[in-house]
Formats: structure tokens, C-alpha cells, sequence
């Protein structure tokens, strides 16, 4: 075989090698026409594969150290070295779980009902002047000044009756 395609070579060089390179360039035409629309989809896989990983692994790594100092953070708050909790303001032992006395003229009760009316109770006086004193008997009566006085919580309407009083 090897003798035949010498012979067939070197009987007419020219022809056979004009006939090898018309052959290589059909062929290489062809075999990219068939290979390029997958280079191209295989590029284009490549490319959206990589940025699904780049962003899988980006936020699972954010969410992982967002989880460790939100732990981190709750586990010194409840385990306290160093006396954290103290040097921020609002969370001492002392203030957890209570509410500030706001005025000390008011009982709790008359405080909340203050509160839920929309009245902060800091800006009602803490004692109450003897002219301030007679308005209030005016408005809602001296029986009822007196249960005031004594603990009792006043109602919505009395309190927008009296509000002229302070």
C-alpha cells in the first residue's frame, strides 16, 4: 500500500500535493462549520456555570457569617465576659424587664393610661398647685378629685376635660 501511494507521489508531486491541500481545507471548513456553534454554546455554558458558582458560593459565605455574628453577638450578650452588658446603655440588669418611673406624682396604672391616650406622662407636672388643684374641682367635681388624688385612673374624657387645668 505504501508503495502505491509512493509511486502515485512521486509520478506527479504537484497534482498530489494540490489534491491533499483542496482535500485539508474542505475538510477544515466542514469540521469548523461543525464544531463552532459548539465552541460557542460550551463558551456560553462556561461563562453562566462560572457566575452561578461565583454567586452560590458569594452569599452562602455571607449567610454563613452573618449566622456566626449574630450567634457571636447573642452569645456574649447572654454569657457577658468582661461585663458587656453593662457598658451598653439601656441593657443592665437592673433595667431589664422594667419600665423608668416616668413621674413620681403618677401610679403605674395612671401612667400606662396617660401613655395609651398619647400623653407622654414626663410632661404632666409632678405636683399640682392649689389654683391647678381648684380648676380640677370645677371640671370634674371634688368627689372625683379626691379618687384622683387617692390612685384612681382617670378616664379618657376627663383627662381631655382637665387637659385645660395643666
Amino acid at each position: 500500500m505504501l508503495q502505491v501511494v509512493t509511486k502515485r507521489v512521486m509520478k506527479n508531486p504537484l497534482d498530489t500535493a494540490k489534491e491533499l491541500k483542496n482535500m485539508y481545507n474542505v475538510d477544515l471548513v466542514k469540521w469548523r462549520k461543525e464544531m463552532k456553534p459548539k465552541w460557542e454554546a460550551a463558551r456560553k455554558q462556561n461563562k453562566t456555570d462560572t457566575m452561578k458558582k461565583f454567586f452560590t458560593i458569594f452569599f452562602s459565605t455571607l449567610g454563613v457569617l452573618s449566622f456566626l455574628l449574630i450567634a457571636a453577638g447573642v452569645i456574649f450578650l447572654v454569657v457577658n465576659p468582661n461585663n458587656i452588658r453593662s457598658s451598653i446603655p439601656g441593657l443592665s440588669k437592673s433595667s431589664l424587664g422594667r419600665t423608668a418611673d416616668k413621674n413620681p406624682a403618677l401610679n403605674a396604672a395612671q401612667e400606662k393610661t396617660l401613655e395609651t391616650l398619647g400623653v407622654d406622662p414626663a410632661s404632666v407636672p409632678s405636683s399640682i398647685t392649689p389654683a391647678q388643684e381648684k380648676c380640677f374641682v370645677s371640671v370634674l367635681g371634688a368627689s372625683r378629685v379626691v379618687e384622683i388624688k387617692a390612685g384612681d385612673t382617670p378616664s379618657a374624657t376627663e383627662y381631655f376635660r382637665a387637659k385645660g387645668c395643666l
